[in-house]
């Protein structure tokens, strides 16, 4: 009778791992896409600092295009966003960039509750520096600090 039920057990060590790693492999995807859609949040929020950085110092030349830098630096670059849209805001005292765009995750939990897609969104402001200006200010505030120091160079 012992040995009827040590038989009897014995595939039940490959049922309780076939059921374990459905839900381990499970897992595991969930937390590379997870990792994928955090990546593409931080990229984006880089790209859209360096972009507005970019622009704040090219306010003064016609030829520098944000569009165009947007695409260059988010061109080929994103983990799994698709339908990426750039909004580019070139003002006199300020600059502004946004992104959106559609993180696409595949399961059955997620299709019901948000369509299969996490969305990305993420923008930056800066105000516009001339530094060509700041520097003829501050060269003037040096020679009137000589002046009035007595020193003459």
């Amino acid at each position: 009778m012992l040995h009827k039920k040590i038989s009897d057990q014995k595939g039940s060590y490959t049922i309780e791992a076939a059921l374990l790693m459905g839900i381990l492999l499970s897992v595991l995807i969930a937390v590379i896409y997870i990792g994928f859609w955090y990546h593409d949040k931080d990229f984006l929020q880089s790209a859209a600092y360096e972009t507005v950085c970019a622009a704040s110092l090219h306010t003064e030349d016609a030829s520098w295009q944000m569009e165009q830098a947007v695409k260059n630096l988010t061109g080929g670059r994103m983990l799994g966003t698709r339908e990426l849209q750039s909004t580019c805001q070139n003002g006199r005292k300020t600059v502004t960039v946004e992104f959106h765009g559609n993180f696409r995750i595949p399961g059955m939990i997620l299709a019901f509750f948000q369509n299969s897609k996490l969305n990305i969104q993420e923008s930056c402001t800066m105000t516009v520096e001339r530094p060509s200006k700041r520097i003829q200010k501050v060269r003037g505030l040096i020679k009137v600090a000589q002046r009035v120091g007595g020193k003459t160079e």
